[in-house]
């Protein structure tokens, strides 16, 4: 993965109007192909991080572990209601992405669904134009926005089978 952008008195212009500050390497047709823009300044290539045990992730508390239950929940170490140090349930919620942008697992799968693979969903259901061309954008793209509909059989959308399939992945186990 690629980001760019520019830096100009310690400020970063992270590019947007030319498509930044995430570069889609690959393309459906190479005319749509992005470039990084020569008012670039700042490039940065990175590995996306793994998804081992996003959702089951498991935190210490009082000697007991558990699985977090839902990406809006988070645990916490508190005076419980007897004044003996249990765990308590916050409204908090868990953060998710590089840089912790996401709130939920959901909106971290319809973010990585519209900026890593290019499928618009109801969560994101506006396109990234190639380069911030929107007359490129035109041509290449040819199916009606959202395109992750719900199927009508499971209720679901691609973006909530993925989340699901995150908040279930286990952690992978170390070897001894």
């Amino acid at each position: 993965m690629i980001r760019f952008g520019r830096l100009v008195n310690g400020q970063f212009d992270p590019l947007t109007e030319l498509g930044g500050s995430l570069l889609q390497r690959f393309a459906i047709d190479p005319a749509f192909q992005e470039v990084i823009p020569a008012q670039a300044n700042v490039i940065a290539e990175r590995q996306t991080t793994p998804l081992f045990g996003l959702g089951s992730s498991r935190r210490f508390l009082t000697g007991q572990s558990f699985a977090i239950p839902g990406p809006e929940t988070r645990w916490r170490q508190g005076p419980g209601l007897d004044g003996a140090g249990c765990c308590q349930r916050t409204a908090a919620s868990w953060p998710f992405g590089w840089k912790a942008q996401q709130a939920t697992l959901l909106s971290f799968s319809g973010d990585a669904y519209l900026n890593e693979v290019g499928i618009t969903s109801r969560l994101f259901p506006h396109e990234n134009a190639p380069n911030g061309d929107t007359n490129l954008l035109a041509l290449a793209d040819t199916v009606a926005d959202p395109e992750d509909d719900i199927n009508p059989d499971t209720g679901k959308a691609d973006i909530d089978t993925f989340t699901d399939f995150m908040r279930f992945l286990a952690r992978r186990r170390r070897c001894h």
